[in-house]
């Protein structure tokens, strides 16, 4: 399960919990509602974050260009080893920042 939390305008979300094929769907929701609202650069907090799989990741690069239409960015921090291994395979580090 994963759960969101916003912070502050909504350009922070941290994100806790596990996103797979399985709770995606919620996932792209409640990160689609965050995306709408967003007023600037949007900041995924993925210090709680323990797994995501492709569906979440293909769920990302679907939040990115919608906020590229937006002319905003996307940043994630805080990710673990793993995450961040995922986001070097699939270089999606070039799509938006990893840190």
């Amino acid at each position: 399960m994963v759960k969101l939390k916003v912070i502050g305008q909504g350009n922070t979300v941290f994100l806790s919990g596990e996103v797979d094929v399985g709770n995606c769907g919620v996932f792209k929701e409640e990160l689609g509602k965050v995306i709408e609202k967003a007023t600037e650069d949007v900041t995924l907090d993925f210090s709680a974050l323990d797994y995501i799989d492709s569906a979440g990741l293909g769920i990302l690069v679907g939040v990115y260009k919608r906020l590229q239409e937006k002319n905003f960015s996307m940043k994630v921090v805080n990710a673990n080893e793993y995450i961040k291994k995922l986001f070097r395979i699939t270089k999606l580090e070039t799509l938006f920042t990893v840190v």
